[in-house]
């Protein structure tokens, strides 16, 4: 019993064993196959179930053949497996046979044969599984590369126009770094002027101060004159009166006289 569960173990483990390959390849000598016919070369060409890799298999099930394509799978150049012809039973034993079995299956063979038909089987759904999952996976990438070509062309139309923007908004840029330019530029002869307009100003400003001084002399001066003037005048006015007496005094000789000695005495 201890090698039977072991055996079982082994055809529930992650690859077919070389045992498997014993087993099916001494019951086709004698033409017996188990219920589910399979090929027994799978592990000789480095089939393992965890890691190798098989493009396509083909597994031959009584009278029906399933295959199941993979990227999960892949063993080469040789991709289907199918299992040998069923040898037809003599009918005379056939008739001597009261069971109908050429060869009665022992319970080792039948523990072999039932653990790895449900190996197999199992291996079998999760492929199937894979590939319903692939065929998914392969509809939603290509819905979503339609999506894709369909965003790219309203791309290609959206970067035609920004294309156009771009070069409308480069030609205004490059038209205001030239008035930037021009305007540098004047702002430059401006700046200049103003340097030279400061400068006279401060010409400007040293000559009204003289100016201002000249004028506070000639007000000065003017001042004086104008006192000067009015003791001219005065001056003339009491020469005018003298004037006026002398006339008086030379209208009678002797008075003149008179006024002659006096004054010549005094």
């Amino acid at each position: 019993m201890s090698k039977n569960s072991s055996s079982s173990s082994s055809f529930a483990s992650a690859s077919i064993s070389a045992s498997q390959d014993y087993y099916y390849a001494s019951q086709a000598r004698f033409g017996f196959y188990p219920p589910y016919h399979t090929s027994i070369g799978l592990r000789r060409l480095g089939l393992e179930a965890h890691g190798t890799q098989v493009d396509s298999v083909t597994t031959v099930m009584a009278s029906n053949t399933i295959s199941i394509s993979s990227p999960y799978f892949e063993c080469g150049s040789q991709s289907v497996f199918s299992a040998p012809p069923l040898e037809q039973p003599n009918e005379d034993e056939d008739d001597n046979d009261p069971t109908g079995s050429i060869h009665p299956a022992t319970p080792l063979q039948a523990e072999f044969r039932k653990g790895g038909d449900a190996h197999l089987i199992r291996e079998i759904e999760a492929l199937k599984a894979k590939l319903e999952e692939l065929e998914t996976d392969c509809n939603e990438l290509s819905d979503e590369n339609l999506e894709l070509l369909l965003k790219i062309k309203e791309t290609n139309g959206g970067i035609a126009e920004l294309e156009a923007e771009v070069t409308i908004v480069v030609n205004e840029l490059a038209q205001k770094r030239t008035d930037i330019q021009t305007l540098e530029t004047t702002m430059q002869s401006k700046e200049v002027e103003i340097m030279e307009l400061r400068l006279n100003r401060s010409k400007l400003e040293v000559k009204c101060k003289s100016l201002r001084r000249e004028i506070t002399e000639l007000q000065a001066t003017n001042e004086t004159l104008i006192e000067e003037c009015n003791s001219i005048k005065q001056l003339a006015e009491e020469l005018r009166k003298e004037k006026s007496q002398l006339e008086e005094h030379c209208a009678n000789p002797e008075d003149k006289l008179r006024g002659f000695y006096i004054t010549d005495t005094v």
